[in-house]
C-alpha cells in the first residue's frame, strides 16, 4: 500500500471515543482487512458523521473506503505506522 491510495476496508465496530479522552474524537475498528486481507488487529480512524452518527453498536461489521496515510510511530520517529484518513461509504455488513 501507498500513501495516498484509496483502498476497501473491512473491519468490526468497537467504540467511537468520548471528548474527554482525547482531543479529537476517534473511533476504534478491530480485526481490520483491506482488499481483503488481515491488515491488522486494530485501528483508530478520526470520527465522521457516517462513523458515529449511525449509531452503530460494538461489533458490528463494516465496509467501507478509506486513504492510506503514514504517521509518525511515537515509539519509532524513524519507521512511520499506516493508517487511514477519508472514511467514506460506510455501510453495515450482514
Amino acid at each position: 500500500m501507498n500513501e495516498g491510495d484509496q483502498v476497501i476496508i473491512q473491519a468490526i465496530y468497537n467504540m467511537c471515543s468520548k471528548r474527554e479522552h482525547t482531543v479529537i474524537n476517534h473511533v476504534l475498528l478491530c480485526d481490520v482487512r483491506v482488499n481483503g486481507e488481515l491488515f491488522r488487529d486494530h485501528v483508530w480512524v478520526k470520527k465522521s458523521k457516517v462513523l458515529c452518527d449511525e449509531k452503530f453498536e460494538k461489533g458490528d461489521k463494516l465496509c467501507c473506503t478509506g486513504i492510506v496515510e503514514y504517521y509518525l510511530n511515537i515509539d519509532d520517529a524513524k519507521s512511520p505506522k499506516v493508517g487511514f484518513r477519508h472514511i467514506r461509504n460506510v455501510c453495515k455488513e450482514k
